[in-house]
């Protein structure tokens, strides 16, 4: 066969247009089908028009089956199974397969096998109804699926497969990156190597991963766990509801959450919130960068704040080490278990010990210290540190076991001692001390004693000496008696006989009178010794008295009603119907009760009633081991409770309430601020529903200057208040479910009609260059983050016609499309 480019002859009924070897002859019959077939250079026809085939275009050794077919290149072939025919299919390129109605196959060995599919470029293959396969060997195996790249492939309907050997495999999944692959349907996967694996992952970043129904963005994240989330550079979430957000964060507990640099939550139902912060168990939380929550049910608020199990640290650096122990203040620290420390710089170190305070120290076991460091050179701390001890004010210091130190300075060295008011010192075991050497004070108000052991009064000691009085005045009387007698004996005149019998009866008499006499200087001898005893101990008061006067101290006691009741072991009771009935407790106040072992109240009406339970102010309620109630009006109830301020509840174990009107309510919750209320155990509540927040210096050059790592953002409303609705986690699941419902119908109509115009921008006439026969097109197009593409083949058939077909799709489903057309000119 030879080339005859311009030749036009008529041969036949035909017009005939040499094209090489091959010419394209279109029947001008008016009987005739209008097909349009090469033919070589001897006139004979090329390729295989099948009985019955009209209105198609082929050309090449290429076969035809069918109406409105193109089949253009060696081998290829535009017909279905079995030899059936087809309607409107397009096949260019040698052995090029369009099989079924509609589809199109352009390129070499391409194969658009499904109905109204389309596969372009060599070895192309498109199986699925509607299916698009663009790219070298790619796959498009499902209904209405699309690969776009090298080695693509798109398994299940709807299924989209973007970049080199990108794998999208189950229904309804995306895939784009290179080497990115889905397993399951429903999956978005995004980025080079990104995996979906499981129904329902969205993966988004180099090498990310999610599993089933999670999320995973940021480069290498991983959310394996069933609806985790993993947001940021390397974050993981493993477990099943997890979130972790922030570079390199991590989220391995069930439910937990991750939230900053390098936090890792590590506990079921944990928090970790804050630049490499820790909840290590479960139902831990850990607010604050390097904060770590270490132990079941424990809570940390603060910057390198610290906490063991089920115990509670609020405060920068401050350290709960032990179970059930409490810290909050900047460093305050409780060491051993069901400690608590409440101040700056306070300690609580020698178990259940209790200091409150700035810098108070109960290092003693079971011991309180109440007070703050003072400000004088050489002043020490509140410090309680013998067993059972109690130290209340400033700089006061219990040192012995069961001593108790209540006042500025006061100070007991001795075991079972106290020291009462402001420099008090004991220094004797098993003394009360209500002032020191040099600075004496009285005692006022003090009942008559009334057997052995009780203190007499300055009554009691003035009736002593009005009997030694008495009993003086009758020795008197006596010897002035005798006196007479011996007068009366000795006087001139009587005779012997009268003179002996009067010097008989004057010596009776005298005798008498001298017994009497010895009798009477014998009680006057112990009335004046007793006299002399009870005048000591008056002098001794009276110089307390003067010495008191003199330097300004005093201490009084005015009480009505029922006394103090101590029937405790080492107890101490102090108030009219004050009650302490535990051993080594102490009831101070009007009806103050402290009814269980080494507890402590303070202050009208209080009830302090589990062991070592604390309640101090007008009236407070502590019931449960190591419960602390402070304020007015307050109820700590349950191990280790704690609630300060005027009206706050803490009800359940380590529950904390702190502000006015604040209630915890759970067990480990903590409720902080006026108002603030936390209902579910290890609930934090910071403020109530009208609170904000201001942190001043927040945006300082100090803080911008220690900023390191990636910032965590927490939203607000344009006045900068925190969100306070509440929601439980079935509405917001359920909200969430219907915002995604509605999110999908609104995408999937912008997709389509996004869609839609990037078909029609891709879609364009193809034109042949001057001195061509055949001339192929492909266009490219993208609108509002859709993809459209085209294809189109024109071939001159003659010099006045010339016949089309194209193709053209977007990325959406069920965007395809094809024409087929002939121009004719003069």
């Amino acid at each position: 066969m030879t080339a005859n480019r311009n030749t036009r002859a008529a041969i036949r009924g035909f017009a005939t247009v040499s094209m090489g070897a091959i010419a394209l002859v279109l029947a001008t019959g008016e009987a005739q089908a209008q097909n349009v077939q090469c033919r070589d250079a001897g006139n004979n026809p090329v390729g295989t028009l099948q009985p019955g085939s009209d209105d198609n275009a082929i050309c090449g050794n290429a076969t035809v089956n069918g109406d409105s077919n193109v089949a253009i290149g060696n081998q290829s072939t535009t017909q279905g199974p079995g030899n059936t025919a087809v309607f409107g299919s397009v096949a260019i390129g040698y052995s090029a397969d369009a099989t079924s109605g509609t589809s199109v196959a352009i390129g070499a060995v391409a194969e658009a096998t499904g109905s109204s599919s389309t596969a372009l470029g060599f070895g192309a293959r498109a199986a699925g109804t509607e299916s698009l396969s663009l790219g070298l060997v790619a796959q498009a195996f499902g209904n209405q699926s699309i690969t776009i790249g090298a080695s693509t492939v798109a398994n299940d309907t709807s299924a989209v497969a973007i970049g080199r050997g990108a794998n999208a495999t189950g229904a309804f999944s995306i895939v784009m990156g290179d080497g990115a692959a889905s397993i399951l349907g429903d999956s978005i996967v995004m980025g080079r190597n990104a995996a979906g694996t499981n129904y329902g992952s969205i993966a988004i970043g180099y090498a990310s991963e999610a599993g089933d129904q999670s999320l995973s963005v940021g480069f290498i994240s991983s959310a394996t766990g069933d609806n985790a989330s993993a947001f940021g550079l390397a974050a993981t979430a493993s477990a099943d509801y997890s979130t972790a957000l922030g570079t390199q964060a991590q989220s391995t507990g069930d439910s937990s959450v991750a939230l900053g640099f390098g936090a890792v939550s590590a506990g079921a139902n944990s928090l970790a919130l804050g630049a490499n912060s820790s909840a290590a168990d479960i139902d831990s939380v850990a607010l604050g960068s390097a904060a770590q929550a270490l132990g079941f049910n424990s809570t940390t608020v603060g910057a390198g704040s610290r906490a063991a199990q089920s115990g509670t640290a609020f405060g920068n650096i401050s350290n709960a080490n032990a179970f059930g122990s409490l810290a909050v203040g900047l460093a305050a620290y409780s060491a051993n278990q069901y400690d608590v420390a409440l101040g700056f710089t306070s300690a609580a170190t020698g178990g259940r010990s209790v200091a409150l305070g700035l810098s108070a120290t109960a290092s003693g076991i079971q011991s309180v210290a109440i007070g703050s460091q003072g400000s004088a050179p050489g002043d020490v701390v509140t410090t309680a540190s013998g067993a059972r001890s109690f130290a209340a004010g400033a700089n006061a210091l219990a040192a012995g076991a069961n001593s108790v130190a209540l006042g500025t300075g006061a100070s007991v060295s001795v075991n079972d001692a106290v020291a009462l008011g402001s420099g008090s010192v004991a220094d004797r075991a098993n003394s009360v001390s209500v002032g020191a050497v040099g600075a004496e004070r009285q005692v006022t108000n003090v009942a008559a004693g009334t057997v052995a052991t009780d203190a007499v009064n300055l009554a009691q000691l003035n009736a002593v000496g009005a009997t030694a009085n008495t009993a003086l005045a009758n020795a008197a009387t006596a010897q002035s008696t005798a006196n007479n007698a011996l007068a009366a004996a000795t006087a001139g005149g009587a005779t012997a006989d009268q003179a002996l019998l009067a010097a008989t009866g004057a010596q009776g008499t005298a005798n008498t009178a001298v017994a009497n006499a010895a009798t009477a200087q014998g009680s006057a001898n112990t009335a004046l010794a007793n006299a002399a005893t009870a005048q000591g101990t008056a002098d001794t008061a009276l110089s307390a008295a003067n010495t008191a006067s003199a330097n300004g101290a005093y201490f009084r006691a005015n009480m009505t009603g029922p006394g103090p009741q101590a029937t405790g072991t080492q107890s101490i009771a102090m108030g009219a119907n004050s009650v302490a009935s535990g051993p080594s407790s102490v009831a101070i106040g009007d009806g103050a009760r402290a009814v269980a072992g080494q507890s402590v109240s303070i202050g009208a009406g209080n009830a302090a009633s589990g062991n070592g339970a604390v309640a101090i102010g007008d009236p407070n309620t502590a019931t449960g081991q190591g419960a602390v109630a402070m304020g007015r009006n307050n109820t700590a109830t349950g191990q280790g409770a704690v609630a300060l301020g005027n009206q706050s509840t803490a009800n359940g174990a380590s529950a904390v309430a702190m502000g006015d009107g604040a209630n915890a309510g759970a067990a480990g919750s903590v409720a902080i601020g006026q108002g603030a209320v936390a209902t579910r155990a290890g609930q934090v509540s910071l403020g109530s529903t009208g609170s904000t927040y201001t942190m001043s210096g927040i945006n300082s050059a100090a803080s911008r200057a220690a900023q390191q790592g990636a910032l965590s953002l927490v939203t607000s409303d344009a006045a900068g208040n925190l969100a306070t609705t509440v929601v439980d986690l079935t509405e917001l699941s359920t909200l969430g479910n219907r915002m995604t419902l509605a999110e999908g119908r609104i995408d999937t109509g912008m997709r389509r009609a996004n869609g839609g115009i990037a078909a029609a921008m891709a879609l364009g006439g193809t034109t042949i260059p001057g001195d061509m026969n055949v001339a192929v097109s492909f266009n490219l197009s993208t609108y509002r983050g859709e993809q459209g593409y085209s294809g189109a083949a024109v071939a001159k058939v003659s010099d006045h016609v010339w016949v089309s077909g194209g193709f053209a799709g977007s990325t959406v489903k069920g965007s395809a499309g094809g024409r087929v057309g002939m121009t004719f000119g003069w």
